[in-house]
């Protein structure tokens, strides 16, 4: 299997059933993916990410934790 698709099957594996849990994105906001936690610093080491959903207003509507261990 090419890392590319075993990378996207992972990604589904992992992240689909915690995308279930939320409540869907709504239409004309934007979603962006926010890496660590505001308080540590960034390294070389892994860091935990976020999916953040914000209104065209600029209000933060969500945010998804993604996870930070292989189940």
């Amino acid at each position: 299997m090419k890392p590319s698709v075993r990378a996207a099957a992972l990604c589904a594996i992992l992240v689909f059933p915690l995308l279930a849990a939320a409540a869907p994105f709504t239409n004309g906001s934007v979603v962006v993916v926010r890496v660590g936690d505001g308080v540590t610093a960034l390294s070389g080491n892994s860091a935990p990410a976020f999916l953040d959903e914000y209104s065209p207003a600029g209000t933060l509507i969500q945010s998804i934790p993604l996870p930070t261990a292989v189940a």
